[in-house]
């Protein structure tokens, strides 16, 4: 599962493009590549996963004001934003993994302070 989710990840790299109008860079469906709900999104679609997000008091270190990612299979964590702006060498981190597990408290913090996104009406 792992390689088809990496598969589409490289396929929203590939479609993005500057656009000179706004002068920001954009996913292929014409949202900002920048802001992390917009490839959560995405993801969320193409895999049936959620989108979920935390605030600052779940402690995550990769936006300490808030951010949002995409959870595929009830088990990946895929984060397209935090691999593209480097704010994470791992776009996937696999949950039945323990080590990855260790990563995904640093980086999302507690799981039990994330909210879900409604990514269909977005």
């Amino acid at each position: 599962m792992q390689d088809i989710i990496q598969a589409f990840l490289d396929q929203l790299l590939a479609g993005e493009r500057y656009c000179e109008e706004e002068e920001i860079t954009v996913l292929h469906n014409g949202t900002a590549a920048a802001i992390c709900t917009n490839s959560a999104v995405l993801v969320a679609r193409e895999f049936d996963g959620s989108v979920r997000g935390y605030g600052e008091s779940a402690g995550g270190s990769l936006a300490p004001s808030g951010h949002d990612f995409a959870i595929v299979g009830n088990r990946y964590i895929v984060d397209y934003w935090a691999f593209t702006t480097g704010e994470s060498d791992r776009a996937i981190l696999d949950m039945d993994h323990p080590a990855d597990r260790v990563l995904a408290a640093i980086l999302y913090g507690n799981p039990d302070q994330w909210d879900t996104v409604d990514h269909i009406n977005y």
